[in-house]
This record gives structure tokens, sequence and C-alpha cells, in this order.
């Protein structure tokens, strides 16, 4: 973890802090996970459920 990070912890009352959501000191989110790779600004471990989405291509 670097201490630039912002983290969030959730916790049952049971079990101690876990960590649910990072942001780390470049942008990048990841969400179910602490491991947030190089170029990446969303890293889900999990489900994900969308509504609606657009995609828009590089150099498109």
């Amino acid at each position: 973890m670097n201490a630039a990070d912002l983290v969030f912890k959730t916790s049952n009352g049971w079990s101690g802090p876990n960590e649910a959501m990072r942001i780390n000191q470049v942008g990048g989110i990841g969400s179910g996970t602490s491991n947030i790779p190089a170029g990446y600004k969303l890293v889900v471990d999990g489900t994900v459920g969308i509504r609606e989405t657009y995609v828009k291509l590089s150099g498109a």
C-alpha cells in the first residue's frame, strides 16, 4: 500500500475492517482489490452491474 492511496474499509462487526475500495495516487480506482496495475483507471474484482455504457475507441 502506498501512503498516498485513499483506502475505504468496511466491517460487519465480527471481523476486522476489510478493504472495500482504493483510489491510488494517480487516480486509479480498485473495487474489491488493492492491486491496480499501472495504466488502469478502474479495476473490479467481482460482479459489475451496468445499466448503460459508452465506449470511445482511441483514434476513432
